[in-house]
């Protein structure tokens, strides 16, 4: 089964996006940005969905 972790920090967004890759199968996690790091680690996702424009640090910086 894929691993997907969404990572955002409005929880709208998560629940939306979760619920519609379950359903097409995925296995989904998520993070509001602030322990992402670790939540990689542990879960191993083959994606990650990554909003930019987080409160604090953004999608942007956790990429470099």
């Amino acid at each position: 089964m894929k691993k997907i972790l969404i990572v955002d920090d409005d929880e709208y967004i998560i629940e939306s996006l979760s619920l519609f890759l379950e359903m097409e199968g995925f296995k989904v996690e998520s993070s509001n940005g602030n322990a992402v790091m670790e939540k990689i680690e542990a879960f191993k996702p083959h994606v990650i969905i990554m909003d930019i424009w987080m409160a604090g640090k953004s999608g942007i910086e956790y990429s470099k």
